[in-house]
């Protein structure tokens, strides 16, 4: 299923939704994933497992936008400072839906790459919180 495009919020009603959100769809190709982290897995002395679920499982996107404006890379840009990297959560929602996930980034660090004059690229990836 292709995301036609994606709104990143402060709140889960949509506030920041236009400071945050660039003009421009993520490119063809959106990453879905589940991810079952929080499941442990303790084995005995005679090698019997026991296994426990701190949470259940996590939905995960990677996004990438391959031609971003410069004022659609200062809204990522500010997205990024306002979650400072993995520290704040935020919203993100998906083909115009009234529904947002509370998701939060999954690395600290955030490179964009200069792909033509005043152009720019970038891959996001973030998880359910």
């Amino acid at each position: 299923m292709a995301i036609t495009s994606a709104k990143f919020a402060s709140a889960s009603d949509g506030t920041g939704n236009s400071s945050y959100s660039p003009s421009v769809n993520p490119s063809v190709g959106v990453t879905y994933g589940n991810k079952f982290k929080g499941v442990k897995v303790n084995r005995a002395y005679n090698n019997t497992a026991y296994s426990f679920e701190k949470y259940g499982k996590k939905l995960t996107w990677k996004l990438s936008y391959s031609h971003l404006s410069s004022a659609d890379k200062q809204k990522l840009e500010a997205l990024f400072a306002y979650t400072i990297g993995r520290k704040k959560d935020f919203y993100f929602a998906e083909d115009g839906s009234s529904y947002s996930y509370n998701v939060r980034f999954t690395k600290d660090t955030f490179e964009f790459r200069e792909v033509a004059v005043g152009v720019f690229s970038i891959s996001i990836s973030f998880e359910e919180d």
